[in-house]
């Protein structure tokens, strides 16, 4: 589905900005994983056929006072958007529990209340 994220990008700008090859993203991210600071959660349809995923790494500022979790990807297939399964997947990465914040490229998301 990244392949499929990456070419809708790049329909929607106009630019082949990316470059993408699943047997290296493949080994990207088993690498990624085995750190255990990169998480992907994924949604599934019915008949158990992926339809969708989001993807945490962990970050760190000042700001944030410590760690937090970014949101890098979230990707829903053409074929299953307007379901709510983008919304689904947020609220699964923001009670993961592993953060008490969340942030995109574009905003935050309150994961839980903090800890203190």
């Amino acid at each position: 589905m990244v392949g499929e994220l990456l070419d809708e990008i790049m329909a929607a700008i106009g630019i082949p900005a990316f470059h993408f090859n699943l047997e290296e993203t493949t080994l990207r991210l088993q690498d990624f994983i085995a750190g255990k600071k990169y998480f992907v959660f994924v949604a599934k349809d019915q008949d158990k056929k992926l339809v969708g995923f989001i993807t945490l790494y962990e970050s760190y500022a000042l700001y944030a006072e410590g760690a937090f979790g970014t949101i890098p990807e979230l990707y829903v297939r053409p074929g299953f958007k307007s379901q709510s399964i983008g919304q689904r997947l947020i609220e699964q990465a923001k009670s993961f529990g592993r953060f008490t914040r969340l942030e995109t490229v574009g905003g935050y998301y309150a994961a839980a209340p903090a800890i203190r």
